[in-house]
Formats: C-alpha cells, sequence, structure tokens
C-alpha cells in the first residue's frame, strides 16, 4: 500500500517529462503503440536498419544511488528518499535464505517499473540528444538508423561508443541485434 501511495503521488511528477519513445510501464501507452512508433518511424524517416537492444537484468542489476540521484532531481523530501532507500534495500528470500540486495530494485515491487522508467530515461535522452531515434518498452529498446555501419554487430558497437559515458547503461546491453535490409511486413 505505501508504495502504492508513492506511485500515485510521483507517476504525475515524473511521467511528463519521459522521453516520448518511452513505452513501458507508462500509463496510457502500450506494447502494440510502442511498435506503431517504431514502424512509423521506419515509414517517416526511411529507416532501413534496426538494432534490437535488451538490458540484460535491468531491474536486478539497478544502481541505488543513480534511482535516488533521479528521484532527488524532482523530489527533495529526505523521508520520502529514505522510504525509497528501504524499498531497494529490503533484501531478498531465495531458497529461505535471506540476502541484502546492494543493487537492484524489487522485481514485482509496485514501485518498481517508475523506478526503472526514471533510471533509464537519461539513457533515452542521450540518445534522443543525439539524433537516434529510439522506442523502448521497459528494459528493451530499438534504436533506428539511416544506413548501416559495416553490419550488426558493428552498429552495436558504435550506438554503445556514442551513447551515454555511464557504465550502468553500456555493460547491460546485450548484443541481440536484428536488422532489416527493407521495411518488415
Amino acid at each position: 500500500m505505501v508504495q502504492q501511495a508513492l506511485l500515485n503521488v510521483m507517476q504525475p511528477i515524473f511521467d511528463p517529462e519521459f522521453h516520448p519513445s518511452s513505452y513501458g510501464y507508462r500509463p496510457g501507452r502500450s506494447c502494440q503503440q510502442a511498435v506503431a512508433k517504431a514502424e512509423r518511424f521506419m515509414n517517416q524517416y526511411g529507416l532501413k536498419y534496426v538494432v534490437d537492444m535488451d538490458l540484460s537484468k535491468c531491474f536486478d542489476r539497478l544502481d541505488h544511488d543513480l534511482i535516488l540521484q533521479g528521484i532527488n532531481r524532482k523530489i527533495s523530501d529526505g523521508s520520502v528518499l529514505g522510504l525509497i532507500r528501504q524499498f531497494l534495500e529490503a533484501g531478498v528470500m531465495k531458497d529461505g535464505v535471506y540476502e541484502d540486495t546492494e543493487i537492484g530494485s524489487p522485481q514485482g515491487g509496485v514501485i518498481s517499473p517508475l523506478i526503472a522508467n526514471i533510471y533509464l530515461d537519461h539513457f533515452d535522452q542521450a540518445m534522443k540528444s543525439k539524433g537516434i531515434r529510439i522506442v523502448r518498452y521497459a528494459d528493451d529498446s530499438a534504436p533506428r538508423r539511416r544506413r548501416a555501419v559495416k553490419g550488426p554487430k558493428a552498429m552495436l558497437n558504435r550506438q554503445m561508443r556514442e551513447g551515454p559515458s555511464e557504465p550502468p547503461y553500456r555493460w547491460r546491453l546485450q548484443t541481440t541485434v536484428s536488422c532489416f535490409g527493407q521495411k518488415p511486413r
């Protein structure tokens, strides 16, 4: 109930400024809308290549300090930040044994999707500032490019080099790549 109350207060504060092509876990947005936006990018800009990126174990690896920094940009109330830190550090039970949680956001927590979107918005905005068209649904994204850069693997590596400099966004990128020489049907 406490997480839901926080979500009810925080969602209207953060959601309006999220990247326009971020669709996962947002009110009034769906997977179908994300696919439609990707198709619009392909058609409108004549884009031919797609890099499909999956942020590996995204919820498991979110950095608590970076989460709190992102939240603190809009909410400076120490009691709210402390409460969120408590959620993040509550620990987990694995095979009946308690384990501390030094990184990550509790999966299944009501507030976790908002926390992930706050965290990943920096990535989204950095891609936008570099002119890279991106559509993200939760921890999956697909930047679009007008031309290939010596094949799919090279393109992904270039995107990673040109992306945000913070390590949390670089080392979580898997090399799951799909390229289309023509518009998908």
